[in-house]
């Protein structure tokens, strides 16, 4: 790095005072510094490693420009105090933290794919279910028997059980369905409530149907490309459509809901 530095200054792009120098330097370490994490959250940042140094670069060239780079060397500055600071509190993430939606509670992790475990907006889905789960076990004594497929960590498992329904929790990863176990014993679910599966979803679902079971409600939430236990495809353009036409035929007479929910843009 200090030789790169040195050949930057000797072609003349960075022939000013020493603080132009100064910025190179930054310029060139920061980035290595940001990426040399051997953590998860310390591997994040490489959009802070770019605002950085786009910062740093832009000051040694408001600096080259007299008065008219001081509104210039004033954003690149704020740009890279805000970068930074971001990045400390990427860095000092706890391992694993707990949030609490009423009664439930979920186990949050930062993982490198920008995911903790949990999507909030799905919320409004769980209200929306758990509402209707309630007003027909007020209606019967019959349990209700809902089946959430490629169920991630248990959001919707854990309040579709929580609102009084046995529910059948399928994913293909078997990392998923332990952290959906812990979210489950964290919110306090019986353990009679759920049935876990590590299962590719189409599959369990074929099997399903020559076992003549039914389900009051079906959750889904596809993604757009995956990889079942045994190295089956998911693609959602090709899957999708003949998949919901099997799970309609788990659909009791009676059913309450089926609940569709996906992220993929253009289908």
């Amino acid at each position: 790095m200090l030789v790169a530095a040195f050949f930057l200054h000797r072609s003349g792009l960075y022939k000013a005072a020493c603080k132009v120098d100064y910025m190179t330097f930054l310029a060139i370490l920061c980035p290595l510094n940001i990426f040399g994490g051997t953590n998860t959250a310390e591997r994040i940042p490489s959009l802070f490693a770019i605002l950085i140094t786009i910062a740093l670069i832009l000051a040694s060239i408001a600096i080259r420009s007299g008065k008219a780079g001081k509104v210039l060397y004033s954003i690149s500055m704020t740009m890279a105090f805000f970068a930074v600071l971001s990045l400390e509190l990427v860095r000092n993430l706890p391992k694993e933290w707990q949030i609490n939606y009423g009664a439930l509670t979920f186990n949050l992790k930062p993982f490198s794919f920008k995911h903790t475990g949990l999507f909030p907006e799905q919320a409004a889905n769980w209200d929306w279910f758990s509402k209707l789960i309630k007003e027909r076990t007020k209606k019967s004594d019959k349990p209700i028997k809902i089946l959430n497929l490629f169920a991630y960590t248990g959001g919707a498992t854990i309040s579709a059980a929580a609102a009084g329904a046995l529910v059948t929790h399928v994913d293909a990863s078997k990392g998923m369905v332990q952290w959906a176990k812990e979210n489950a014993a964290s919110s306090q679910i019986p353990s009679d409530r759920i049935r876990w599966l590590v299962d590719d979803c189409q599959k369990f679902v074929e099997r399903e149907i020559r076992r003549g079971n039914k389900y009051d409600g079906i959750i889904m939430d596809p993604p757009s490309y995956g990889r079942g236990p045994k190295g089956e495809i998911w693609k959602i353009e090709d899957s999708i459509y003949p998949f919901i036409e099997l799970c309609e035929k788990l659909l009791s007479e009676d059913a309450i809901f089926m609940l569709i929910n996906s992220y993929t843009t253009g289908l």
